[in-house]
């Protein structure tokens, strides 16, 4: 089973109340975490287990799901709503302006090959008008649907563009962010509110992630100098990432914890950047 590096349950959290909390689930083939809130935005329960090294096989990926489920019991619970959202590369992001349905199966191959038993499924974000078109493995699916019938499925640049849509939405100026998640970096670009680049790169080194941040900020012509550059993901202060991304920007700073999330004392020491994906679920209904 994966092992457990963050455990956090506020005083608060009542297996009898489970019914008016929400649940939700980031899914990667690295990592699982989940956050339990209720109704007033206040975060009950924080738990992400790490895998170990990627668990490339989907069967594999199954196998270390049905361990923790099994294990975990603030997963057995009936909660109100529960949204998952799945980290993988299978997807791609189309205008409404050029999206038809019955095409969704064909924009996705056009970018990935896709395999036999992978599910083609949509978010449509709206705010965005955009669809994020993905694909999730059936099997997994099923498993998933076993576990919660009530669940609803995302892909994770969706509460990703979501949440940063919201922040660039208040701000006056031109807005980058800069996401870390198993291996890649996903740099998207807002003008105010209009999304006006989104796209994912794999690095391997941290010339690699700096060399692809400051493509695209030649690309738009926005200044390392001058532009305001914020971090989500698995990236500490401390990094040799961080350190090399702040000789060429200097505006630099990680992304809070969603301000209409009311945080108590038990998850204040805790680095929010990191779990800005799986607090952004609540953005998908």
């Amino acid at each position: 089973m994966g092992t457990l590096s963050v455990d956090i349950v506020d005083d608060s959290f009542s297996k009898k109340s489970s019914s008016a909390y929400k649940l939700s689930i980031l899914l990667g083939m690295d990592r699982l975490s989940y956050l339990v809130y209720d109704n007033n935005l206040k975060p009950l329960v924080l738990k992400s287990y790490q895998l170990g090294q990627k668990v490339g096989a989907k069967s594999i990926l199954e196998i270390e799901l049905k361990k923790i489920f099994s294990a975990d019991k603030k997963l057995k619970h009936d909660y109100g709503a529960v949204n998952l959202a799945i980290v993988n590369t299978k997807s791609t992001l189309v205008p409404d302006s050029l999206y038809v349905e019955t095409e969704k199966k064909a924009y996705l191959e056009k970018m990935i090959e896709l395999q036999e038993n992978d599910n083609v499924k949509v978010d449509h974000l709206s705010t965005i008008e955009a669809n994020n078109i993905f694909a999730i493995n059936k099997g997994l699916l099923y498993q998933l649907v076993g576990y919660f019938p009530n669940i609803h499925v995302h892909h994770v640049f969706t509460p990703l563009l979501l949440g940063y849509q919201k922040i660039a939405a208040s701000l006056a100026t031109k807005k980058v962010f800069v996401n870390v998640i198993s291996g890649f970096v996903q740099v998207v670009h807002f003008d105010g509110e209009n999304l006006v680049f989104n796209n994912s790169f794999e690095y391997k080194s941290s010339k690699d992630f700096i060399y692809y941040v400051l493509l695209v900020l030649n690309q738009f012509k926005l200044k390392p100098e001058e532009v305001h550059l914020s971090i989500s993901g698995h990236v500490m202060e401390d990094s040799e990432v961080y350190h090399l991304l702040y000789r060429y920007v200097r505006h630099l700073d990680m992304v809070e914890v969603p301000t209409h999330f009311k945080v108590g004392k038990k998850f204040t020491n805790i680095p929010h950047h990191f779990y800005f994906d799986l607090y952004s679920l609540q953005l998908c209904g």
